[in-house]
């Protein structure tokens, strides 16, 4: 059950270097510090299949952190993000203050704005985005803590695509 106190555990732990598993009715998304290279690698995120790290993300909980991460946010981004119902995965071609190990090879990387519910709380508290992905049976990370959440963390399928001139694509999941 959520509770403060989960909250500030979550927190502690990610503050010291640890990875946390957040089990939900849809799965498990495992969870470490997005900015530090040593937690990423320690996460084992980098020795992944490249399946599983192309469904990572990096969760941000607003947009002054969103701005913090990445060189520049296209206008039709923040459009996207206030009217979408559901968190909007967007690759964002230029992005800054991330472990290199959570960044793609073509210097870009997958963000999510977080609008509400714990993944949120935690993130505020935490003050740094948080790299992500899908625990699955291929997955031979473990936790060092696992907390149960009431909502899923159900991100669209689909990512939208921005190149440096600000054009678009939509790639289908």
């Amino acid at each position: 059950m959520e509770t403060r106190n989960s909250i500030n555990d979550v927190v502690n732990s990610l503050r010291e270097g640890e990875i946390v598993s957040l089990n939900h009715s849809s799965g498990s998304w495992i969870c470490c510090d997005a900015t530090k290279t040593d937690i990423v690698s320690k996460s084992g995120f980098d020795q992944l299949p490249a399946p599983l790290q192309t469904d990572s993300n990096i969760l941000v909980s607003g947009f002054n952190m969103l701005d913090g991460y990445t060189e520049f946010v296209p206008e039709s981004a923040y459009q996207l993000m206030e009217v979408s119902e559901e968190c909007i995965r967007i690759s964002y071609p230029l992005v800054k203050n991330l472990s290199v190990s959570a960044i793609s090879s073509d210097g870009s990387a997958t963000i999510v704005l977080i609008n509400n519910g714990f993944v949120k709380n935690v993130i505020d508290r935490f003050r740094k985005p948080l790299l992500s992905f899908s625990a699955s049976p291929d997955t031979s990370i473990t936790a060092n803590l696992e907390i149960d959440i009431l909502e899923p963390l159900v991100f669209s399928k689909d990512i939208i695509k921005f190149n440096k001139d600000e054009s678009f694509k939509i790639i289908r999941g």
